[in-house]
């Protein structure tokens, strides 16, 4: 039994689309539900190597990669934390 592969696009088109949204720049915004944006939080940020800035009550994320931007979005929103897309 062999494996029929479907190609919805071509891999040509598809990476030349995936190099143009590498080239924007994603920011999201974190704000506090009930938690404090604590060194936990931080230091999770940190681990996924993202750029972020602090500011007094909310941290702005900054990354170019967008799959890796929704990811974290989901992972944030599961800690309890609100998030906004820009």
């Amino acid at each position: 039994m062999s494996e029929d592969k479907k190609v919805i696009f071509p891999k040509s088109i598809v990476k030349a689309w995936l190099d143009k949204a590498m080239e924007k720049e994603y920011q999201i915004t974190v704000y506090p539900k009930d938690k404090i944006l604590g060194d936990r939080f931080l230091n999770f940020i940190k681990s996924k190597k993202l750029d972020y800035k602090i500011f007094e009550d909310k941290v702005v994320i900054i990354a170019k990669d967008p799959i890796k931007v929704a990811n974290i979005i989901v992972q944030i929103e599961r800690m309890g934390y609100f998030v906004e897309t820009l």
